[in-house]
């Protein structure tokens, strides 16, 4: 599973307004049974998931990040599953945002198709 992955992501629902698809690269690292998928945000840096790896290729990751310059919360589970090659992924991301200054909230569900590079 680890490497270097290019990942299209599609919108599934969005109570946040319009949103459009996003492809984006990332880095799988994993150490036994545990998995860390770091996403690089332009102007912001890497954002980590950590989460867990079964036997079976299932996986399950979480992140939370703040955007101090936006304001925001940004908080993701991934569920997933690895091909039993491990070069391809499939996964729904439930993203929940909150905007810090008003306290407002929407919420975007992703379907993740990935492919190790």
């Amino acid at each position: 599973m680890e490497g270097r992955w290019s990942i299209d992501a599609f919108v599934a629902s969005s109570s946040c307004g319009p949103v459009r698809d996003e492809p984006f690269g990332a880095r799988i690292l994993q150490n036994g049974d545990i998995l860390q998928l770091v996403v690089e945000i332009d102007d912001f840096g890497d954002v980590r998931y950590d989460g867990r790896l079964d036997r079976d290729g299932d996986f399950r990751v979480r992140q939370v990040t703040i955007f101090p310059e936006a304001r925001l919360r940004d908080e993701s589970t991934v569920e997933g599953r690895f091909s039993v090659s491990g070069n391809r992924l499939s996964a729904t991301e439930d993203e929940r945002i909150e905007d810090l200054r008003t306290g407002e909230r929407c919420r975007i569900v992703w379907h993740w198709e990935g492919r190790r590079r």
